[in-house]
């Protein structure tokens, strides 16, 4: 699988799994969407990881889900996988 270069949402990337995942795709090369409820961590977070984007999220809201999708896509072209 290709990671470098490629759009990836990580879910829960504020803390934990999910933040260790983030940084792992960044490491690697990939365009990661950083999304979670706090939007304060997420934006700290986003300063060490270049080409991320903060997307507040909460995972338990469809209409968040959709926006997160929807801002994701918008961002980045078409390019996601």
């Amino acid at each position: 699988m290709q990671i470098k270069d490629s759009v990836v949402i990580v879910t829960g990337a504020s803390s934990g799994i999910g933040l260790s995942t983030a940084r792992l795709l960044t490491q690697q090369g990939a365009k990661v969407v950083l999304a979670a409820r706090n939007v304060e961590k997420l934006t700290e977070i986003a300063r060490e990881l270049p080409d991320s984007l903060v997307v507040p999220t909460d995972m338990t809201n469809f209409q968040t889900i959709k926006d997160m999708v929807q801002k994701t896509e918008s961002t980045h072209h078409g390019s996601c996988i």
